[in-house]
């Protein structure tokens, strides 16, 4: 068997190695009918299976899974320590931008002609 980079040799799961639609469906958390319509209307929605020859029953392989939910696992929330300006859009400015327009134009000696 081919080894693959995402799984570590010292890594054991509870799952078998090669399974079939209902330890699927516990760990994609999906109803085995939904898995089973699924297969036919929108494979890309689950990872690869493979059929093995006499059999109607797809299998899947363990180490395929995990790699096909890691290639859809969603990247890390950096959360910033610094407080975040909302920047504002296009628009009238708002009435405290308009009033220190006001008075820093007054401070320094012009007038504002709005």
């Amino acid at each position: 068997m081919y080894e693959n980079p995402l799984l570590k040799p010292q890594q054991s799961y509870a799952f078998p190695p090669v399974f079939g639609v209902d330890l699927l469906s516990v760990i994609l958390d999906k109803s085995p009918a939904s898995i089973f319509a699924d297969r036919s209307r929108a494979p890309h929605k689950l990872p690869p299976a493979c059929t093995p020859p006499g059999s109607k029953c797809p299998r899947w392989i363990l180490e395929d899974v995990i790699a096909w939910l890691r290639s859809h696992q969603e990247p890390p929330v950096i959360v910033e320590t610094q407080a975040v300006v909302a920047r504002r859009g296009p628009g009238a400015p708002t009435k405290a931008a308009t009033v220190r327009r006001r008075r820093a134009a007054e401070q320094s000696g012009g007038q504002n002609n709005e």
